[in-house]
């Protein structure tokens, strides 16, 4: 594996660059910061796009450091820690700005976090979290700083969710399933809401689950709905 980014490498660009991809399949790829992409000090969109088997010591998926990133309409599944020597993390955001939406991350295994972020202008909303091996969302504590993530519109189900000391902002309609993790104010759902389902092709421009009769079905207003 090389070191940075198994397909792309964006860094060192000092806030200049511009990385924009869409209907874009990242699979197996492999290095020891950001298996798929490595995006440092860039501004990175990613849309419509799957990210599968990738795998690193750091950012499976992506490895993000101090760039801007926004991820929408977006599978990331079956990404993996590559060895124990790296930090872990699916998507590894290190003092970053990320907007998560409309996504989602299944059948990953990191030892760390799914989402392994730090600093405090992270936002996920309309995503899901399902049938991953380690947290969904865990914070670095590598700094003395604020860690936090604006959750909205979001379902987690797990062994293990949250990490104790993430700061998790509950901006409505979010579902946990599995344990109480992350917060008191995000209601645990009393069944599987997937019940046994796996990534399939459900109408959507990516693989997603499929939901069953569940808490989850209908909770959220349709005015707050994004269809794309």
């Amino acid at each position: 594996a090389q070191w940075y980014g198994g397909a792309i490498d964006s860094s060192q660009n000092n806030g200049t660059v511009k990385l924009i991809m869409s209907n874009s399949i990242f699979t197996k790829n492999s290095a020891h910061f950001g298996g798929a992409i490595n995006n440092q000090d860039s501004i990175l969109t990613i849309d419509t796009s799957t990210f599968d088997a990738n795998s690193a010591s750091s950012g499976s998926a992506i490895g993000n450091n101090r760039g801007i990133m926004t991820l929408s309409n977006t599978t990331v599944a079956n990404n993996f820690d590559l060895d124990q020597n790296g930090l872990g993390g699916v998507i590894f955001n290190n003092d970053t700005a990320t907007t998560i939406t409309n996504s989602t991350f299944d059948s990953n295994n990191s030892s760390t976090g799914i989402f392994y972020f730090e600093g405090d202008q992270n936002t996920i909303t309309n995503s899901t979290f399902h049938n991953n091996t380690g947290l969904a969302l865990a914070d670095m504590n590598l700094y003395p700083l604020p860690d936090k993530v604006n959750l909205q519109n979001t379902l987690l189900s797990g062994s293990t969710l949250c990490q104790s000391s993430a700061t998790i902002t509950d901006n409505g309609y979010n579902l946990q399933y599995g344990d109480n993790s992350c917060g008191a104010t995000i209601p645990v759902a009393n069944s599987d809401p997937f019940n046994g389902n796996t990534l399939a092709d459900n109408g959507g421009p990516t693989q997603t689950v499929a939901l069953v009769k569940s808490e989850a079905l209908d909770a959220i207003p349709a005015a707050l709905c994004v269809v794309n």
